[in-house]
């Protein structure tokens, strides 16, 4: 019987209800093993139940565990921003490369740190 819970967190990869299910029993104790796959019928982890647990209480705590955000320091991401200012004023005095594809590839880092700001926020409200 596949049964949700709120002790679940949402798939981390569509945001939809998990559910938590027995699979079947092992064949010496008849224990029932337990697996956590996605509601989402549209999801690859439908039915994607990638590990079995004898309890419920261990297949919950694997499906909610999730990896930390690797992200570069404040002070990091500032030291890059200022070599690649120091490195399109270099290449403006030498025109060796055309500034606009620096600016481009600047604007495309500040992208992505916003983005990544996005997520660490969006990640901090989910987990509350």
């Amino acid at each position: 019987m596949t049964r949700t819970t709120n002790d679940l967190k949402a798939c981390p990869f569509c945001g939809y209800e998990a559910e938590i299910d027995t699979i079947s029993q092992t064949q010496e104790t008849k224990q029932d093993i337990w697996g956590v796959c996605c509601s989402n019928e549209q999801c690859f982890m439908l039915d994607g139940t990638t590990a079995l647990f004898l309890s419920r209480e261990e297949a919950i705590e694997a499906w909610n565990s999730r990896p930390a955000l690797l992200t570069p320091s404040d002070s990091d991401v500032k030291e890059a921003l200022e070599d690649i200012d120091e490195y399109i004023v270099d290449v403006q005095a030498r025109g060796t490369m055309r500034t606009e594809t620096l600016k481009t590839i600047r604007a495309a880092i500040l992208g992505l740190v916003a983005e990544n700001e996005r997520l660490k926020a969006e990640s901090s409200t989910a987990d509350i």
